[in-house]
């Protein structure tokens, strides 16, 4: 037997086992002649000791002392000895076989461990090699625990979905990955065919038209941890290989598929972080995501909301505004909070002139005309252009914008998707220069 335990396993009431334990060297500490060892697997860790004086075998003791001298860091070896107390004060309250460790009587040096071209125990990010390093040697960064702890991760959401999906009858069914090429968001990955040569496989982009057909077919309820495959440039959301949860039903609604996806992110977050999701979650429509956030996927983790304030800036004699409004265009505005700007007074806030400066040159850069401010100070709208705007219209802006003090106002005007659009940008750049996330 290689193991009788793993190196997560051993506590107090193992005390005086005889145990044989398996995994890497992740550690070795001489003191004074006494070889300390943390031995790691995919369990944990535990420590090992080699005390030549606590052992009658001479031979052994020899034996031993010579094995050690031949490997290092990352070696494979095989541990038998006696589970005891460690020394009291040296007990490690972090590990949970920190309370013991195992006398050795016997190693075996199951493989031997070449120079690493990295550390592989624990270590700060800005100590870590570069990424093509640590993907060149994938199988040594995979058993730190940042990475070991993403892949059990990604298991225990998978294994919830399934849980979820598996009670509302839903079946898991998988379908081929050797397919016709067919038009979808991105090009194929293509596969020659060895038994009709000029003829190709296409990788699949999603299982669409085999979900279809299962429906068809009479599946009624379908669910795959699917693979799939497109030919783009990477980003932060786009990946050449990804995996997807894909669901199809059938007789259903719009509603009736939300419930269940709703339902099952619930399971997940049950699961694996022991949290109880509220549901429903809050719905949004596709109108109201783009007039409130300029964007289909909003975060809706601050406020930044946009306003359309067009009804209220055209009774202004504010020309540019006209100028938009005449061609069909609308004004969007977003209320700054003094509590995000920390604002006391238009000089004491991080978001001043300057910042506004530089907020009109970003919102040229992004194709608009530029971008008009407002502050509130003192129950007042001020700014340059405020002249233009008579008293009831700077009551209305600051009636629906629910304007404070402090607050800083921000218009975007521009053909309707334009200005949406920027308004989005805008919001998505001001969480980030606020430290919103």
């Amino acid at each position: 037997m290689i193991r009788t335990h793993t190196c997560g396993e051993l506590r107090p009431s193992n005390l005086g086992q005889k145990v044989t334990l398996a995994g890497w060297v992740r550690f070795s500490r001489d003191h004074g002649g006494v070889l300390f060892i943390d031995l790691a697997d995919a369990y944990g860790v535990t420590q090992v000791v080699f005390d030549p004086e606590a052992m009658e075998d001479s031979k052994a003791v020899e034996n031993l002392e010579n094995l050690f001298k031949t490997f290092g860091r990352e070696s494979v070896i095989s541990v038998h000895g006696t589970v005891r107390n460690r020394v009291e004060g040296t007990e490690d309250p972090r590990n949970p076989t920190g309370q013991v460790e195992v006398f050795i009587e016997n190693v075996e040096l199951l493989n031997r461990s070449r120079p690493l071209p990295f550390e592989v125990a624990e270590q700060k990010d800005s100590m870590l090699p570069g990424e093509e390093l640590r993907l060149r040697y994938r199988y040594l960064d995979l058993r730190r625990t940042e990475m070991a702890n993403n892949i059990r991760f990604r298991h225990r959401v998978i294994a919830a979905a399934r849980n979820y999906l598996d009670s509302a009858d839903f079946v898991e069914i998988e379908t081929p990955m050797l397919t016709r090429s067919t038009p979808e968001g991105a090009r194929d990955f293509i596969v020659p065919s060895r038994t009709s040569p000029g003829s190709f496989y296409a990788l699949p982009q999603s299982p669409q038209l085999y979900k279809q057909m299962l429906m068809v077919g009479g599946f009624d309820r379908y669910y795959q941890i699917a693979r799939c495959f497109r030919d783009e440039d990477s980003r932060s959301d786009r990946q050449p290989e990804f995996t997807q949860l894909d669901v199809e039903m059938a007789f259903v609604e719009e509603r009736d598929i939300q419930d269940v996806l709703e339902k099952a992110l619930a399971n997940i977050w049950k699961e694996v972080y022991g949290m109880d999701l509220s549901i429903p979650f809050p719905r949004v429509t596709f109108y109201d995501a783009m007039h409130k956030y300029g964007t289909d996927a909003p975060d809706i983790r601050y406020d930044l909301e946009l306003n359309d304030v067009t009804d209220i800036v055209e009774h202004s004699n504010y020309e540019i505004f006209h100028r938009v409004l005449s061609k069909g265009g609308r004004v969007v505005c977003m209320n700054v909070k003094a509590e995000y700007t920390h604002a006391t007074s238009a000089d004491d806030t991080l978001v001043g002139r300057s910042e506004v400066d530089r907020l009109i040159e970003w919102a040229k850069a992004q194709g608009m005309g530029g971008l008009t401010w407002m502050r509130m100070i003192d129950g007042e709208l001020v700014s340059n252009i405020v002249k233009y705007f008579p008293s009831d219209v700077t009551t209305r802006l600051i009636e629906r914008l629910n304007a404070r003090d402090g607050d800083l106002l921000l218009f975007l005007a521009g053909s309707e998707i334009a200005a949406l659009k920027a308004g989005g940008e805008l919001r998505r750049k001001l969480a980030r220069d606020l430290h919103l996330l």
